[in-house]
């Protein structure tokens, strides 16, 4: 429920119009990274308590919170008041990369052979 929850949230936020006095240079690049490295991180846990056991799991959190961020570029560039940006989706799959690893150590893991 709280990956639902979260990726709704991403979602809600990344298509509402967005008024360039709210904008800061670059660090919307910042958002984007930790948006994406906490929906990769609660990805992992949520994969790992539903039981699976293989490393494997990691690259599905990665795989589907990348492909999130960029499926959420592809919607921003559909609606006319948002913009889609090569960069952002850059920064979607870096965060996400960082969720995973800090996923796979936080909280620490005791069983090696995840």
């Amino acid at each position: 429920m709280a990956v639902i929850g979260w990726a709704s949230v991403v979602l809600a936020t990344s298509l509402v119009p967005v008024t360039p006095d709210l904008e800061v240079d670059h660090l919307d690049k910042v958002v984007h990274a930790c948006e994406y490295l906490l929906l990769a991180w609660l990805l992992v846990q949520a994969i790992r308590l539903d039981g699976l056991r293989s490393r494997d799991y990691l690259w599905l959190a990665w795989m589907f919170a990348a492909g999130y961020g960029l499926l959420i570029e592809t919607l921003q560039a559909l609606v006319p008041w948002r913009s889609a940006d090569p960069l952002d989706a850059l920064m979607n799959a870096l965060g996400a990369a960082a969720g995973v690893w800090l996923g796979r150590h936080v909280p620490r893991n005791t069983d090696a052979s995840r």
